[in-house]
């Protein structure tokens, strides 16, 4: 009767283990082996259950079934309660995300962003729920991501919702408007506050809602009023229409948009010369004619009211008249644009192949610049440069400094400069002609390539609410053009400015995380395996152990 017993209860705990096992690995409880296995247990368990509860005629020990039953009781509670916690742990809805992509924080900007809201703010987010777990770590990235803003603002309110499985939520946000018919909605996020919404699509590149995105649409959605951009029309310069072509600046204007500016261009008129009061930032992104002297004359008056300017020139290579802007620039705001181009050892001396590569680290290129204010090649302490941690690529570049005594009422820094390697060659005929230099020992580098100034006006005007005029010029507009605005650092660089300028500095350095964690695929097998290693895997391997021990003791000991 013992033997049976025993060997009854050895069917039952091996039964019901296998059970469990290929419970998980299928994960599917209603299959011919899973109940199989499970009712030989239950029922082996039940027999052996019973003969412990009757005594032997040859076990005179006293209260040994009880102490066996009660053993096994305790044994199948204990397998009970971690059915319990596994089952939780696989229905809770939290996880940790411990890669580097995943620990990265949230910039000091955003969240004051996120602190400073006194209004509720709706964030919607729409994704088709798969199944596919490669196709759902976009939702998972961007869940994580919407549940970190979350706990810095309880103005924030976040939700998941499948737009095939509520057609309702999408038709109420309008967001079919502008899309073609049948394109489905999917993996986008609706931000709204009161009236004013915005749409944010995940990056096609890193399929993730990216910081800057967000935390500019939150800042345009909270505020009334956007920001007027106005570029400089009638000189040849970069064309702010044309997104297509390599020379363009379309995709800057694009990119001043999303982030809640408004653009536009601007012709001043020769017959009542002036730049209207709702212009709050004018740029002039490449010139190849002089300014007229009432041109001159309304810019002059527009700063002299607060206003602010971003001014990108290239090198002179032919002469454009009578110059008038590079001598007032010097004159009013001690701004010394130079008449040469950038160059370096390490590229062509041609007016197309003229690159000049900017870089925080300059180490790494085999440079020691002197220790001072700057990391590498830009500006530690100016909000516009302060946060650039990649390298920038400039064309056909001239240098922009400071003249050493600045007038009375300006203050200004440097906010870019070469790398030891350059030098601003001024003979730019020979240049150009022969594609020859000369190079004097004395005139290497590092070269000033943009600055910005500060100036303290009265206030005369009646354009801006502020009574500081904003400057930054910039020595190459290859910095916005089309094939090269797409360079991290120099859309940041613009960002930045654009920021800066129009006092909007909480969007500075909030910018697009430069690194991407490469998901591991499993297979479906895999999957399984790691599901049963970290639930019954680990646990059986322990029981194991002690069951060897407690055999190894009784037959040795």
């Amino acid at each position: 009767m013992r033997r049976a017993r025993r060997l009854l209860g050895i069917v039952a705990v091996v039964a019901l283990a296998l059970a469990l096992n290929v419970l998980v690995f299928q994960w599917a409880v209603f299959t011919t082996s899973v109940l199989v296995l499970l009712g030989a247990g239950i029922v082996c368990g039940a027999i052996w259950g019973l003969l412990t509860l009757i005594p032997s005629g040859g076990d005179d020990r006293k209260g040994r079934p009880s102490y066996g039953l009660s053993a096994s009781v305790g044994s199948v509670f204990f397998l009970l309660i971690c059915i319990v916690l596994y089952a939780f742990a696989e229905r809770w809805d939290r996880s940790w995300d411990l890669t580097l992509e995943g620990r990265q924080q949230l910039s000091e900007q955003t969240i004051r962003v996120l602190e400073s809201l006194n209004e509720d703010v709706e964030v919607t987010a729409f994704f088709t729920r798969t199944g596919d777990s490669l196709a759902d770590i976009p939702m998972a990235k961007t869940r994580r991501f919407l549940e970190q803003c979350a706990t810095y603002s309880p103005y924030l309110h976040v939700e998941f919702v499948d737009p095939q499985v509520h057609r309702e939520r999408v038709e109420a946000l309008d967001l079919r408007r502008g899309t073609r018919e049948n394109r489905a909605i999917d993996r986008v996020v609706v931000l709204k506050c009161g009236v004013r919404q915005r749409v944010l699509p995940l990056s096609d590149v890193t399929e993730r809602l990216e910081e800057r995105d967000f935390a500019n649409a939150l800042i345009n959605v909270v505020r009334d009023a956007r920001p007027k951009v106005w570029f400089l029309a009638g000189h040849g310069g970069r064309d702010v229409t044309d997104a297509q072509n390599e020379e363009g600046s379309g995709r800057f204007a694009m990119h001043l948009l999303r982030e809640a500016y408004a653009v536009d261009r601007l012709a001043i008129p020769l017959s009542n010369p002036h730049i209207p009061d709702e212009c709050d930032v004018l740029v002039i992104d490449g010139l190849d004619s002089a300014l007229y002297p009432g041109e001159l004359a309304a810019i002059e008056q527009f700063l002299d009211g607060g206003g602010r300017l971003l001014l990108l020139v290239d090198p002179v290579w032919e002469s454009l008249g009578n110059e008038r802007l590079q001598p007032w620039l010097e004159q009013r705001y001690g701004i010394v644009v130079g008449v040469d181009c950038v160059l370096s050892e390490q590229t062509s001396y041609s007016r197309q192949q003229s690159d000049v590569w900017l870089t925080p680290e300059p180490g790494l290129l085999g440079f020691d610049l002197v220790p001072d204010a700057f990391e590498g090649c830009f500006d530690a302490k100016h909000p516009i440069t302060r946060g650039l941690d990649q390298n920038m690529l400039l064309s056909a570049a001239r240098s922009v400094t400071l003249a050493e005594a600045l007038p009375d009422s300006v203050t200004g820094s440097v906010l870019l400069r070469s790398l030891p390697s350059t030098w601003a060659e001024t003979d730019l005929q020979l240049l150009l002609k022969d594609q020859k230099c000369r190079v004097d020992p004395g005139e290497r580098g590092p070269v000033d390539l943009a600055v910005a100034v500060v100036a303290r006006t009265d206030g005369g005007g009646a354009t801006v609410q502020t009574r500081e005029a904003r400057i930054v010029v910039v020595g190459s507009t290859s910095l916005s053009i089309n094939s090269r605005i797409d360079i991290q650092a120099n859309l940041n660089f613009l960002l930045n400015t654009m920021a800066w300028l129009t006092e909007s500095e909480e969007l500075i350095a909030v910018r697009a995380r430069g690194y991407q964690d490469e998901p591991i695929v499993l297979s479906q097998w895999q999957d399984r395996v790691v599901k049963w290693v970290s639930s019954v895997g680990v646990l059986q391997i322990v029981l194991a152990a002690g069951a060897a021990v407690y055999v190894w003791r009784r037959r040795y000991q």
